[in-house]
């Protein structure tokens, strides 16, 4: 679990009151620069902690993402007991991974419980996206069976997304 006065740096650095370098220096962490975001998540995920995965990922929003985040944040998205389903799929949308096709494609068929809400189904939206951003033959196929969809906004973004 980070400290009040860590989380205080992740809030300043992710509202940009404070450069990257500030942050790294003022957070006291071991872990060179890019691994702060990777062991933030890391402990979230063991200690079960949501506001930790949160932080974890402004850190990584702001520091970037590497392939080393894949397999972290592909297993926190299986998870049901944290709120940032979205931003792991934005996150992992920037790593620009074609292993991650399936995990893409699932996200357009899930709602987690706290998403339930949402007729806009904005969590499919960022996994189309996502979908559309990989452009592999195997991505477009996922985006034909979605452009089928009963859903007329998901089937709208990815017929964008083939278009594109």
């Amino acid at each position: 679990m980070i400290t009040q006065r860590q989380i205080r740096l992740v809030y300043d650095l992710a509202n940009d009151r404070i450069s990257a370098e500030t942050f790294v220096r003022e957070f006291g962490a071991a872990e060179p620069r890019d691994k702060i975001a990777p062991a933030i998540l890391e402990t979230a995920l063991i200690e079960k902690n949501a506001a930790d995965v949160a932080h974890g990922l402004a850190v990584g929003f702001k520091l970037g993402f590497s392939a080393e985040y894949t397999k972290l944040l592909s297993n926190l998205f299986e998870l049901d007991w944290h709120c940032s389903h979205e931003d792991i799929i934005s996150a992992l949308d920037e790593l620009r991974d074609s292993e991650l096709v399936d995990l893409f494609y699932k996200a357009t068929r899930v709602i987690p419980p706290y998403l339930d809400f949402d007729e806009n189904r904005a969590l499919a939206v960022k996994a189309i996206w996502a979908l559309g951003n990989l452009g592999t033959d195997k991505a477009r196929t996922k985006l034909k069976e979605i452009s089928q969809s009963e859903h007329p906004r998901l089937k709208a973004v990815a017929l964008e997304q083939l278009r594109r």
